[in-house]
């Protein structure tokens, strides 16, 4: 079994950088900079083992995105 992450950040080289160096270690990576793509990223199955969130992005802070984790999904 893969470990799945899911990478939200707004700078592509870091973006780019962060799925690289993941990817390299075996992770299965999904990388966007959109808040609304990760939640929706989340409410699909399987789910995510790992989420690693910039707390500085246009749309508002990664942690706006473990505020609207939907129902059942389970929160750290």
């Amino acid at each position: 079994m893969s470990i799945r992450a899911l990478v939200v950040e707004d700078a592509p080289e870091l973006r780019r950088g962060i799925e690289r160096h993941l990817r390299s270690r075996g992770f299965e990576v999904f990388a966007t900079e959109s808040i609304e793509v990760a939640v929706d990223a989340l409410s699909r199955r399987p789910a995510y083992h790992v989420l690693l969130l910039d707390l500085g992005l246009p749309e508002g802070s990664g942690l706006d995105v473990l505020a609207r984790l939907p129902r059942g999904v389970p929160r750290p």
